[in-house]
């Protein structure tokens, strides 16, 4: 089945599971949260804060293509996510979230028949966002939330190699555009179980200071979870994402050899596509109030635009405590 069909069944699949919900939502227990790598998916009440860490790291595998003198072996992403919410009152909560990324690319170089190895690493800030969540409608116990963020160009796009030119998109810390980030989420609970949905995507604006404009992204999510107690709960999620190819290109990335670009992640053809990917997760809820989850992610599918290298797995690891 295409990834696109499959991102389809998801979307019917989430709007039964929100015909399903008869029960009161709470955040105050285990599985009160969404998985930990779902952003956007909760509010507080009026006066609340809440802070947040999460650490993510994600791999890729590399390519076997012909015709390019420097292939990718591995490719490999650390990321440090620190997180702050408020609630001014009880109808909007506040967030801002920064993330720090590390970047690491293995490669192969080619060259009048020998083969060397060699490493390209990135590190630092990436682009901030500050978002809004708000209320859309509470009937009898049934939540629907919404969001809108504004992504800022905070991360850098000038990571550069040794000889002076621009690494790869995939690189670079940042977007280097104004990002629009609107979202739509719902939750539902019974006494042993909850379950929720969320819609999300990444819109670029404009093109940035070195001529492209990466590609725009579509979430689509589920989750169910089960409550073992007043501690300790495990959930399962779905999600399929959609992101479209970068427009334009950056002159100091394309770089050519003999007339040919040298690596296929310098081609702004060899990016976008769809990804179906399947999580496992679990919450642990302090009686202090502190809460620590993780969730492990593995593809399920993917069906990528032009030779890219494909995601083998994402873990992440979070702390959380409001007040």
């Amino acid at each position: 089945m295409k990834t696109r069909n499959k991102l389809s069944l998801l979307l019917v699949l989430c709007a039964l599971v929100a015909n399903q919900a008869n029960a009161h939502w709470t955040s105050k227990r285990p599985d009160g949260h969404a998985p930990i790598a779902v952003m956007a998916e909760h509010k507080h009440a009026k006066g609340e804060w809440m802070a947040a860490y999460r650490f993510m790291q994600m791999d890729m595998d590399g390519i076997q293509a012909a015709g390019y003198s420097m292939l990718p072996t591995d490719m490999s992403m650390d990321m440090h996510m620190l997180g702050a919410m408020y609630a001014p009152t009880d109808k909007w909560t506040w967030m801002l979230m920064a993330n720090h990324i590390e970047n690491q690319m293995d490669m192969e170089m080619t060259m009048m028949g020998m083969t060397t190895s060699m490493t390209m690493q990135s590190e630092g800030w990436g682009d901030l966002s500050l978002s809004g969540i708000f209320d859309l409608k509470a009937w009898g116990e049934e939540a629907l939330i919404g969001s809108i963020g504004l992504g800022m160009p905070t991360g850098s796009i000038d990571e550069k190699k040794s000889d002076g030119t621009h690494q790869p998109y995939g690189m670079q810390l940042g977007s280097g555009t104004w990002d629009i980030q609107p979202g739509i989420t719902y939750l539902g609970q019974t006494e042993d179980y909850s379950w929720g949905a969320q819609a999300s995507a990444l819109l670029r604006t404009g093109e940035n200071d070195n001529g492209y404009t990466l590609g725009n992204r579509l979430a689509i999510t589920g989750w169910f979870a089960r409550k073992f107690n007043d501690n300790l709960s495990a959930s399962i999620r779905l999600t399929g994402q959609r992101v479209s190819r970068i427009d334009g290109s950056d002159p100091n990335i394309t770089v050519t050899s003999m007339m040919k670009t040298v690596s296929p992640g310098v081609e702004t053809s060899n990016s976008g596509g769809d990804t179906l990917s399947g999580s496992v997760g679990i919450n642990y809820l302090f009686e202090n109030g502190h809460r620590i989850a993780a969730e492990y992610q593995v593809p399920l599918d993917q069906d990528l635009d032009g030779i890219q290298m494909e995601r083998n797995r994402t873990a992440t690891i979070g702390w959380q405590y409001a007040w």
